[in-house]
């Protein structure tokens, strides 16, 4: 009876079922018109950013391209010249400085001009100075936090003789002046505003 039961409890043991086979379908990998598609548009999408975030900082940071400015370019570098250029800055400074003081935030520089031709109306023709309102390029500047960009802004220019030694200027709104630097020969092709201003964060101020 042993034997017969065990043969009975073998024959009930679950038999395993047959084992199914799926197929794996593998990934299908992009075509080099879609990596190049895909590359293009991330480019698209980083000048985008760029843009914004450019118009953004312009916007926060640069000054009004109204707003005036001031300069004087001596005859040449040679000593003589540029302690010559000084002495003119500080016979007109206090014009500037007039203007500034009366002013609600804007100024008429044809006025501003008229006082100086006169203040130096005596040296205009022996030491062949020039005075004139233009649009000038100004090099890109940091002040405090504010970002002033490389543009043509409005200013009276003072020109002693050749006009090639190094130029001091100033700008009226806000009142911030900066020291000697070279004039410029020719116009530089306006700069990366983005990377003029990360690199004024790490320059040294004037």
């Amino acid at each position: 009876m042993e034997g017969i039961q065990m043969i009975e409890d073998y024959y009930n043991i679950k038999q395993p079922q047959e084992l199914s086979y799926y197929t794996i379908k593998q990934p299908k990998q992009p075509s080099q018109v879609t990596i190049l598609l895909q590359f293009i548009t991330a480019l698209l999408l980083i000048q985008l950013i760029l843009m914004v975030v450019q118009s953004y900082l312009t916007e926060q940071y640069s000054v009004e391209l109204e707003q005036p400015r001031f300069r004087i370019i001596a005859n040449s570098n040679s000593s003589a010249d540029q302690q010559y250029k000084h002495q003119l800055v500080n016979e007109i400074k206090p014009i500037l400085d007039k203007a500034v003081l009366n002013s609600t935030g804007q100024v008429n520089l044809s006025t501003i001009e008229a006082e100086i031709k006169n203040k130096l109306a005596t040296k205009l023709e022996t030491d062949n100075i020039k005075v004139t309102t233009k649009d000038a390029l100004f090099p890109p500047k940091r002040y405090q936090d504010k970002i002033y960009a490389q543009d043509k802004y409005q200013a009276i220019v003072v020109t002693i003789g050749a006009g090639k030694g190094d130029n001091w200027w100033c700008g009226l709104f806000p009142k911030v002046c900066y020291r000697d630097e070279v004039e410029e020969k020719k116009e530089e092709k306006p700069k990366f505003f983005i990377i003029e201003w990360f690199k004024s964060l790490f320059s040294d101020k004037d």
